[in-house]
Protein backbone atom coordinates (compact mmCIF):
# COMPACT_ATOMS: atom_id res chain seq x y z
CA UNK A 1 0.00 0.00 0.00
CA UNK A 2 1.17 3.48 -0.82
CA UNK A 3 0.79 6.36 1.60
CA UNK A 4 -0.55 9.62 0.23
CA UNK A 5 2.06 12.26 -0.46
CA UNK A 6 1.78 15.52 1.44
CA UNK A 7 0.80 17.19 -1.83
CA UNK A 8 -2.44 15.18 -1.79
CA UNK A 9 -3.76 17.11 1.21
CA UNK A 10 -4.52 20.74 1.95
CA UNK A 11 -3.52 22.23 5.30
CA UNK A 12 -6.38 24.06 7.00
CA UNK A 13 -5.76 26.47 9.85
CA UNK A 14 -8.47 28.43 11.59
CA UNK A 15 -9.03 30.79 14.47
CA UNK A 16 -12.17 29.99 16.46
CA UNK A 17 -14.22 32.79 18.04
CA UNK A 18 -11.32 35.07 18.98
CA UNK A 19 -9.05 32.39 20.46
CA UNK A 20 -5.41 33.48 20.00
CA UNK A 21 -3.99 30.11 18.86
CA UNK A 22 -5.20 28.59 15.57
CA UNK A 23 -6.38 25.02 15.08
CA UNK A 24 -4.70 22.96 12.34
CA UNK A 25 -6.13 20.10 10.29
CA UNK A 26 -5.63 18.57 6.87
CA UNK A 27 -8.24 17.80 4.24
CA UNK A 28 -7.67 15.31 1.39
CA UNK A 29 -7.26 16.85 -2.05
CA UNK A 30 -6.20 20.17 -3.51
CA UNK A 31 -9.44 22.05 -2.93
CA UNK A 32 -11.58 22.51 0.16
CA UNK A 33 -15.24 23.50 0.18
CA UNK A 34 -17.05 25.34 2.95
CA UNK A 35 -18.96 22.12 3.73
CA UNK A 36 -15.65 20.25 4.26
CA UNK A 37 -14.40 23.09 6.46
CA UNK A 38 -17.59 23.10 8.56
CA UNK A 39 -17.14 19.36 9.17
CA UNK A 40 -13.89 20.20 11.03
CA UNK A 41 -15.77 22.38 13.53
CA UNK A 42 -16.99 20.13 16.31
CA UNK A 43 -18.66 22.83 18.40
CA UNK A 44 -22.31 23.40 17.60
CA UNK A 45 -23.64 26.88 16.96
CA UNK A 46 -24.42 29.51 14.38
CA UNK A 47 -21.21 30.84 12.79
CA UNK A 48 -19.88 33.07 10.04
CA UNK A 49 -16.82 31.89 8.12
CA UNK A 50 -14.09 34.20 6.80
CA UNK A 51 -11.02 33.20 4.80
CA UNK A 52 -7.75 34.98 4.16
CA UNK A 53 -6.90 35.75 0.54
CA UNK A 54 -4.70 38.08 -1.45
CA UNK A 55 -6.41 41.23 -2.68
CA UNK A 56 -5.36 44.52 -4.20
CA UNK A 57 -8.69 46.06 -3.22
CA UNK A 58 -7.25 47.57 -0.02
CA UNK A 59 -3.74 48.74 0.89
CA UNK A 60 -3.16 45.70 3.12
CA UNK A 61 -2.75 43.32 0.14
CA UNK A 62 -4.89 40.77 1.97
CA UNK A 63 -8.53 40.47 3.05
CA UNK A 64 -10.78 38.15 5.04
CA UNK A 65 -13.57 37.15 2.67
CA UNK A 66 -16.84 35.73 4.00
CA UNK A 67 -17.93 32.46 2.36
CA UNK A 68 -21.56 31.41 2.81
CA UNK A 69 -22.25 28.70 0.18
CA UNK A 70 -21.35 25.18 1.34
CA UNK A 71 -20.33 24.19 -2.22
CA UNK A 72 -17.92 27.11 -2.73
CA UNK A 73 -14.19 26.37 -2.87
CA UNK A 74 -12.27 28.19 -0.18
CA UNK A 75 -9.50 30.61 -1.16
CA UNK A 76 -5.92 29.61 -0.44
CA UNK A 77 -3.33 31.77 1.28
CA UNK A 78 0.23 30.64 0.55
CA UNK A 79 -1.10 27.19 -0.39
CA UNK A 80 -3.16 26.75 2.78
CA UNK A 81 -6.71 27.55 3.88
CA UNK A 82 -6.59 30.18 6.64
CA UNK A 83 -9.99 30.75 8.23
CA UNK A 84 -11.63 32.72 10.99
CA UNK A 85 -14.82 31.45 12.60
CA UNK A 86 -17.05 33.99 14.34
CA UNK A 87 -20.14 33.14 16.40
CA UNK A 88 -23.36 34.83 15.30
CA UNK A 89 -25.22 36.17 18.30
CA UNK A 90 -28.92 35.36 18.11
Amino acid sequence: PTTPATSDVTVVGYYFCGEPIPYRSTVPGKTVTLAQFKALITKKGNYKYFFKKASDEFDSGVILEEVTNDNDELPLWEGKVVGKVEKVES
